[in-house]
């Protein structure tokens, strides 16, 4: 997979848990476009982390289907390559303004690529 270069050097993408949310992922789930190229679709999974990013990014945001551990399970398999993705920060729900109450529209997770050995690719 080639790696993805989404934003123009010199900016940086810092959108809000809300933002991604509200105006990402729910208007790819409508069918409507995405606003810019600042968010890919990526299968985090079969690809080493490492190679997902341009050679000079340190982080990016990537829509991915989640990857159940067996069929009918719960549980995510997070292996990617020759590691694995680790949650980083524990998760928190997200909330939003929907029909002038604030509900919850999703829950917010980072993670940190692993590799065998529990290392980071930054040798961590």
């Amino acid at each position: 997979m080639e790696p993805i270069d989404l934003v123009p050097s010199g900016y940086r993408f810092l959108p809000t848990a809300e933002e991604l949310l509200v105006d990402y992922l729910a208007n790819w789930v409508a069918g409507a476009p995405l606003p810019g190229r600042a968010v890919a679709f990526a299968d985090v999974y079969g690809t080493e982390p490492w190679n997902l990013l341009g050679s000079d990014r340190q982080e990016g945001y990537f829509f991915a289907e989640r990857k159940p551990k067996n069929s009918g399970g719960s549980r995510v398999d997070r292996k990617a390559g020759s590691g694995s993705w680790t949650l980083y920060k524990k998760q928190e729900t997200v909330k939003s303004m929907v029909g002038g109450r604030e509900m919850v529209v999703g829950e917010r997770a980072a993670f940190l690529s692993t590799m065998v050995g529990g290392r980071t690719p930054g040798g961590r």
